[in-house]
């Protein structure tokens, strides 16, 4: 299982406009094709005026309490 907790600049990605070297709109939507978690820290949302209308359909908003529960959970935590 794989779950995907977006900090910093990285919620960012959340975005469909978002400017990449990648295509994130294709992206998001192989997640949701697969039922990933997506969570965006609430904090990094808000400190850049993003609200939940930029959200995909498979990500949420979270706290850095769920962010411990998410590392707590996992086998391997990748940092990028």
């Amino acid at each position: 299982d794989v779950r995907i907790f977006l900090f910093a600049d990285g919620v960012r990605m959340v975005e469909a406009k978002a400017e990449t070297t990648f295509d994130i709109t294709e992206l998001s939507a192989g997640f949701a094709e697969r039922n990933t978690p997506v969570a965006a820290c609430i904090s990094c949302l808000d400190k850049r005026g993003l609200t939940d209308a930029v959200l995909p359909t498979n990500a949420q908003r979270a706290t850095l309490k769920e962010a411990v529960e998410w590392t707590s959970w996992a086998d391997k935590v990748l940092v990028y």
